[in-house]
């Protein structure tokens, strides 16, 4: 089964499309002058990856981890994308992003490890790749970059994984205690879900793969402890185990609010108050699309859709509302962030700007 989406209008299309999980050859792919914000790819298996041969397509705050797929995201051809805020754990059996071909995409606040047999990999790039904000891996080892055109990889080919033109991303090469960034298993019984039994249920009786206690859970293999490459892959045959991918909000969790400096916590988000020095207005990012249209937006919020004000685009832009993203990856909190309210939002590139925050963040 494969998630096949394709726009043609240059009007972009808004998708959320919560929890895409233990699909043969899933992916989204062959899409154009699109969104895709706030999902979790989790146990899926296939050629080339979950997110492939995009156009002018924007991508924002998404997760990958579990899948056995050669790549979390594979840029083959693709052209003008935007990466903003992905997390990948242990996802791929080759790379978590590998560009080939790829042409003048933007990539922003990046967190891999554990993508197979590197993290990031790159070849005989089309037009000038430009990596901006936090690029977090574990090593430099793990970021293979080798060019046979003159068009810039955006990242040193001298194993570094520094900065090449037109890149200004802050590279941090941190240790991840990758047991404590997400809920992981589910050891309780699935309120809603009824067909597991403490967690588990066998792969050949459940029919209920999507319906959960909450949008951050899937279906799985059981495996052993996480992270290891029998957590990868879709759970077809014997005893599969619910998995929350909710993040822990544990200090040693770097991906749990820390979208900022990531080695420090962001400032507490307080109704009423001042908004976190995360989501100043001049904590921006440009995007330059495929139409030569740039567009600066917060980099760590997302514009809320379907609200009636702004365009729809997931960036959230000048006089618009938006969602604070103290997190890496597709899980930004969870409870009712209307009710909760807004801080007080610092101007700056960015101005009248509405932001909100899930009132809960981390379990």
């Amino acid at each position: 089964i494969e998630i096949l989406i394709i726009t043609f209008s240059v009007t972009r299309i808004a998708g959320q499309f919560g929890n895409v999980s233990n699909m043969d050859g899933a992916g989204i792919r062959y899409i154009s002058d699109s969104v895709v914000s706030n999902v979790i790819f989790s146990g899926n298996t296939g050629s080339r990856g979950a997110v492939s041969y995009g156009f002018n397509t924007i991508y924002m705050n998404l997760t990958f981890v579990n899948n056995s797929m050669d790549n979390s995201i594979y840029n083959f051809a693709a052209n003008a994308d935007l990466f903003n805020n992905i997390l990948s754990v242990n996802s791929g059996t080759q790379a978590a992003l590998y560009n080939y071909q790829a042409r003048a995409h933007i990539f922003s606040q990046l967190m891999l490890v554990g993508g197979g047999t590197q993290d990031i990999l790159i070849s005989t790039t089309r037009a000038p790749l430009k990596f901006t904000n936090n690029l977090v891996i574990e090593n430099a080892a793990r970021c293979t970059i080798f060019n046979d055109s003159a068009w810039s990889p955006g990242l040193l080919t001298d194993g570094s994984c520094g900065n090449a033109v037109p890149s200004n991303a802050i590279l941090r090469l941190l240790s991840f205690d990758q047991p404590k960034m997400f809920v992981g298993k589910v050891l309780t019984s699935d309120l809603i879900n009824s067909e597991d039994t403490l967690g588990s249920g066998n792969a050949s009786s459940l029919t209920n793969w999507s319906r959960f206690d909450n949008n951050f859970r899937a279906w799985g293999k059981e495996g052993s402890i996480f992270p290891n490459t029998d957590n990868k892959g879709p759970c077809a045959t014997g005893n599969c185990r619910i998995w929350d991918f909710r993040l822990k909000a544990d200090p040693a969790n770097i991906a749990y609010n820390s979208t900022d400096a990531v080695a420090t916590k962001n400032d507490p988000f307080i109704p009423g108050a001042t908004c976190p020095a995360a989501v100043h207005g001049n904590k921006k990012t440009d995007y330059t699309d495929y139409y030569s249209v740039t567009t600066p937006f917060l980099t760590n919020a997302v514009e809320i859709s379907l609200d009636g004000l702004g365009n729809d685009n997931a960036m959230c832009e000048s006089g618009e509302s938006c969602l604070y993203s103290p997190n890496f990856g597709a899980y930004q909190g969870e409870g009712d962030y209307e009710a909760a309210g807004t801080c007080i939002f610092q101007a700056g590139a960015i101005t009248g700007v509405k932001l909100y925050a899930y009132p809960t963040n981390g379990i």
